[in-house]
Parts: structure tokens; sequence; C-alpha cells
């Protein structure tokens, strides 16, 4: 598991890739590229085989990037690998292709160390300095 799939990112590829058993060690690599103008945010990779030996690396690009590139080795000859493969994305630019609520209701201040209510909403904010006090 790479990176973090927030409430805003959305998943741009899922599959399940199988290589049965050969004389040979299986190798392939899996391509995603994220649409528009998104930014790969998270990258899940599960060996879904019970012994849980096979091998999945990232080669190229990855969080941040609009490229990924998924190597996918089974563990030695006479054995295959079986991988869920899941690829999210997110928008760079604020608003484009999200819903954000128009008014969340999220606290402000808290970091900041000034207390203050958030504007329309009435919920009140602490400060990080609980040794300070702020009047009004």
């Amino acid at each position: 598991m790479l990176g973090f799939a927030s409430p805003y990112a959305k998943k741009i590829y899922s599959a399940v890739k199988i290589a049965n058993p050969a004389l040979w060690r299986r190798e392939d690599d899996v391509m995603v590229s994220s649409p528009n103008h998104e930014l790969i945010s998270a990258v899940y990779i599960t060996d879904l085989r019970p012994d849980k030996e096979g091998e999945a690396y990232i080669e190229a690009g990855g969080l941040g990037s609009k490229t990924v590139t998924i190597a996918l080795k089974s563990p030695s000859i006479l054995r295959g690998y079986k991988f869920a493969i899941e690829v999210y994305a997110q928008s760079v630019q604020p608003g484009f292709g999200q819903s954000y609520p128009s008014n969340p209701g999220y606290v402000r201040g808290g970091l900041s160390g000034y207390a203050g209510t958030y504007s329309h909403t009435g919920y009140p904010t602490g400060s990080v300095y609980p040794h300070v006090h702020y009047k009004k």
C-alpha cells in the first residue's frame, strides 16, 4: 500500500492480474495513466495467493505523478502470481472535478493558536495553547 485515497480521490484503475505457472519466472509490467488534471494519490497492491511470496514494486512514476508503472513477478519457476491492483488519483486544481461541501463547518484557528469560531456555523475553536486565554 502506497499513499492514501482521500474522499476526493477517485479510483482510476482496478484489476486482478493473474499469471499461470510456467517453466520460467513470470514477470509483467502494468502501466496506469491518470486522466485530465489529476495526479496519482494512492497505489494499493495485494498478493491474493495463499503463500504471499510474489513480488510487486513501483518501477516508474507513482505518487504525485500522472503515471505509474508496476512490476509484477512470480516467486520462482513453476509458480505464477495473482495480484489485485487499485490506483487512485486526485485533481490538482481545487474544485475541478470535485464536490466540496459549500460550508463544511470545519474548525479554524486550532493550529494557529488563536481562538474563535468558524463563520456561519457557531462551532467554537480552542487554542492549541491551553495556558493562553484570548479575550475578544
